[in-house]
């Protein structure tokens, strides 16, 4: 039977990649410092180890009302979902998609959706069209006109590396609709929200990057202040570095992590599990995003 999860520091318990350690435990802010046996440790939202405890031990104890038919084709359907994702190849690296199949719901899309189990949102992937790319979002959100414009996670390759994180654009059109991004960029205009984004990006190794027309800022979260990469200039309020781009050019925002390829090639079926925590982290930038709704 599926039994009640509680985690106890110092206590182990097991997830995909291996039996691990609870070394700390931080109930206010719903997360804990995990180590495996070969040293390696990370910082994860309890929710998202909870879920994953939680599936393993579904597959293993199906309900006790199914009959034996039921349970095997349950358990198929099961085992035939988590294998199709068991990572991704040094082939899926490259700058477009012939001869891939990773961002398909079969595999990374829905091996990340999975692992979402929120009230009142449905996660959802879609592969965008001879990119290699995934965005996630709430399907409901994303039935409306613009998703290009709409708050998302994602993933995204290139030859050397996977970057994935949150994104959220706002169009110089005067016909297309911008209320998450005017959404996001109120939230983020109170000092208390700015500070959480900037702790969030410091202590998970998270850039900021902002495009506009041609031109790209890659700006980092460094001790109390955010520093562009570039010139290692200051800037004091991300909210008024956005808030003063001129409404008649294109934005894009993005909140991102950068892992190379052999990281990402190494961690095998993990980096699912590994993309769904940061997405969890960065969940409260979408809730916020979408509450015009």
């Amino acid at each position: 039977m599926v039994k009640k999860i509680e985690f106890i520091v110092g206590n182990q318990y097991e997830n995909r990649k291996g039996v691990y350690e609870v070394v700390s435990l931080d109930a206010k802010k719903k997360k804990m410092v995990i180590r495996w046996e070969n040293g390696e440790e990370i910082e994860s939202p309890m929710r998202l180890q909870k879920r994953i405890i939680r599936n393993m031990q579904l597959e293993k104890f199906p309900s006790e009302n199914q009959t034996d038919a039921k349970r095997k084709h349950s358990l198929g359907k099961k085992h035939a979902s988590n294998s199709k994702f068991d990572g991704l190849k040094e082939s899926d690296f490259k700058d477009n998609v012939n001869g891939t199949t990773w961002r398909s719901r079969n595999c990374l899309g829905g091996a990340v959706s999975k692992l979402f189990s929120l009230k009142d949102l449905s996660f959802k992937s879609w592969a965008i069209s001879r990119i290699p790319e995934i965005q996630w979002a709430d399907a409901d959100h994303r039935k409306k006109t613009h998703a290009n414009t709409q708050a998302k996670f994602y993933a995204h390759i290139s030859d050397t590396v996977l970057k994935y994180g949150f994104n959220i654009e706002r169009s110089n059109k005067i016909d297309d609709p911008n209320h998450d991004w005017k959404t996001f960029v109120s939230w983020l205009a109170l000092d208390e929200n700015e500070k959480w984004l900037h702790d969030i990006c410091k202590s998970n190794d998270l850039n900021v990057n902002v495009a506009e027309n041609d031109d790209l800022s890659e700006i980092e979260a460094n001790k109390d202040v955010w520093v562009l990469k570039k010139g290692k200039k200051e800037i004091t309020s991300l909210y008024n570095y956005l808030d003063e781009r001129t409404e008649n050019r294109w934005v894009e925002l993005n909140i991102v992590k950068t892992l190379s390829k052999d990281t990402v090639v190494s961690k095998q079926a993990m980096i699912s599990e590994e993309i769904a925590g940061l997405f969890e982290v960065l969940m409260p930038l979408y809730e916020v995003s979408i509450k015009h709704r």
